[in-house]
């Protein structure tokens, strides 16, 4: 789509999506005190308030396979490939119920209204990705906890964002961890297409008509299945369904 066609949608969208972040900021201030049910209402209507503050440029959202988490239970990991920041709000409003926490740089619990917010106080497990031993460390220490509470954990083992769409190899040691220290987990691999696309420019503009989608696979039952078959089944599954 042309550039200068896009640019008159752009600006409402950043406009509507910077707006999300600081409304979102101030509501979570408020419900912060009322316990963990308020936050995790309050992340599902953020999440599509996020997500819709883009539909201005067009952008469309797909979901496919959503039959397979009808059966879904116990601790859960999801895998999916990273492609922008909108990964995280589209994966928080389709797997709303069950409540995801997602393993993140430190950096992201700073500066990012509502975002960093959010991922200080109980949505993330932030970890520094120059230092392997406290990322270890977070995630064995953390990811028990948001299992016990009834919180599945999200992982990109990409480990940062394939700004081009181009699928990276998976860097397997976070996603080793989180099977070694959830009893018996299930890890349900998606694949996200096309958000790259929306910062491709950087937001200036976003083009328009952008369609992302989601595919939700068959989840893998980890129990009796080494770590390293999994990991790599989840890849495979991932990498076959990115466009």
């Amino acid at each position: 789509m042309n550039k200068l066609f896009s640019w008159p949608f752009s600006i409402i969208s950043a406009i509507a999506f910077v707006s999300s972040l600081l409304v979102g900021h101030i509501l979570f201030l408020l419900v912060m005190p009322f316990g963990e049910y308020l936050r995790w209402k309050m992340a599902y209507f953020m999440s599509h308030f996020i997500t819709s503050s883009l539909r201005f440029s067009g952008t469309r959202y797909l979901v496919e396979g959503e039959e397979n988490l009808q059966q879904l239970s116990g601790n859960i990991i999801i895998v999916s490939n990273h492609q922008s920041m909108m990964d995280i709000p589209f994966i928080g409003f389709v797997f709303q119920k069950f409540n995801p926490r997602f393993i993140a740089k430190r950096e992201l619990g700073r500066w990012i209204p509502y975002i960093s917010l959010r991922l200080r106080n109980g949505a993330g497990i932030l970890i520094d990705r120059g230092n392997a031993s406290q990322a270890i460390k977070a995630i064995e220490s953390q990811a028990p906890k948001i299992a016990a509470a009834g919180g599945a954990i999200c992982i990109f083992p990409e480990g940062t964002r394939a700004r081009d769409g181009q699928m990276k190899r998976f860097k397997p040691s976070g996603l080793r961890v989180l099977m070694k220290v959830l009893e018996n987990p299930v890890v349900v691999p998606i694949s996200i297409s096309n958000s790259w696309r929306l910062l491709m420019f950087k937001m200036c503009p976003i083009p328009f008509g952008t369609k992302l989608k989601l595919v939700i696979h068959t989840p893998i039952h980890t129990q009796g299945q080494s770590a390293e078959a999994v990991i790599e089944k989840a890849e495979s599954l991932i990498r076959e369904s990115v466009q």
